[in-house]
């Protein structure tokens, strides 16, 4: 049974900023008292996570106080703020933990395996995590057909239920399908290991659950999530608080300039000296990063605009040595290769410049 219905979520959605950052406000208060302070914050350094550790500062600092229930308010501040705390998995934009590291008290978690190890070991994220998890399932079924793994495999191949029915929806697109026969391991399994494993061993040494920057608009799976649970969820072994699912972008950007943040550099369009791989540096102008996350991730990537530089095409433009060690020494570039993915820069325009006359610059 959904907890949240549609109609509700489109109202909320459209609420004004003000009443949004008090809703967070309250489920922010409501997970801390129910889990008597056992919480922390997942900071990741991005835009809506820092738009969230803002929002628990000034809860403890006493500027959103009035919008608590003063008896709540007193309640909660019996307990500490929670703690930040940061995975650095190594696929961060180096801007990322710069950002993150200026920031006192933050505990920054480390991943068990790193990347090099995981696409060759474990699998490349490609395609999407459906898309991945599939090719991953449908490999193994392939090399050990059994009666059990039958149906599977013809749905996942055909599109075709047990029953005989068509589901589409289930079959593996054509686009993906060269993967089952790829040289390398595919795998949906790279979020696990870099982002939830080590945040589990931490709440398995601490006793404490997280409050999460995510939000609705990211994914058809967090909003389905939230019709579920809402912003907390307080099932056993699985309590976390999203006090911001109902943040639009424009919320965000707007919460950030209300409150005077100023998020990391890579959200900035930007013109910074770029080093490049002989060791030179150039001036080079970068546009705003939309999002963050992994550097290297291939999920959606072929999604992105054909005519734009994607993620790893900007990766050579920003960072080239670390382009060059992912795409050439870690063999990134043969994988996109052979998924028809762009990873070499399109060639950089010249930026336009317009030509204004004395009259027009009011210059006699």
């Amino acid at each position: 049974m959904m907890k949240v219905t549609p109609e509700e979520l489109k109202i909320r959605l459209n609420w004004p900023l003000q009443l949004k950052i008090k809703w967070a406000v309250n489920r922010i208060a409501e997970f801390v008292i129910e889990l008597d302070g056992e919480v922390y914050n997942t900071f990741s350094g991005g835009k809506d996570s820092r738009t969230v550790k803002d929002i628990i500062d000034k809860i403890w600092d006493g500027t959103f106080a009035d919008f608590l229930p003063k008896h709540i308010y007193v309640k909660l501040m019996k307990y500490p703020k929670p703690n930040d705390v940061f995975c650095n998995t190594g696929l961060e934009f180096p801007e990322i933990v710069k950002y993150v590291k200026c920031f006192d008290g933050v505990t920054i978690l480390k991943p068990i395996m790193g990347f090099t190890r995981v696409i060759r070991e474990v699998g490349v994220a490609i395609g999407s995590k459906k898309i991945a998890m599939m090719v991953k399932r449908l490999r193994n079924y392939i090399a050990n057909p059994s009666e059990t793994n039958a149906a599977t495999k013809n749905l996942y191949l055909n599109g075709i239920k047990k029953d005989g029915t068509i589901s589409k929806g289930s079959m593996l697109p054509k686009l993906w399908q060269k993967l089952i026969n790829a040289p390398f391991p595919v795998s949906d399994e790279c979020c696990n290991i870099f982002k939830k494993e080590p945040f589990k061993r931490y709440q398995s040494s601490t006793g404490k659950r997280p409050i999460i920057g995510t939000t609705v608009g990211e994914s058809s799976q967090r909003t389905v999530s939230y019709y579920i649970t809402g912003c907390n969820s307080f099932e056993e072994g699985k309590e976390k608080c999203r006090p911001i699912s109902i943040f639009t972008e424009q919320d965000i950007w707007n919460y950030a300039f209300y409150y005077g943040l100023r998020h990391c550099e890579v959200y900035y369009d930007r013109t910074v000296m770029v080093e490049q791989l002989d060791g030179t540096t150039i001036e080079r102008f970068l546009v705003a990063e939309k999002s963050t996350g992994c550097l290297f991730c291939l999920f959606g990537l072929h999604l992105e605009n054909k005519e734009e530089n994607n993620r790893i095409q900007r990766l050579a433009l920003s960072h080239p040595k670390r382009w060059d060690i992912v795409v050439n020494k870690c063999g990134l570039g043969a994988i996109m290769r052979f998924c028809g993915l762009k990873y070499l820069p399109l060639p950089e325009k010249p930026i336009q410049m317009h030509l204004f006359n004395n009259e027009e610059l009011n210059v006699k």
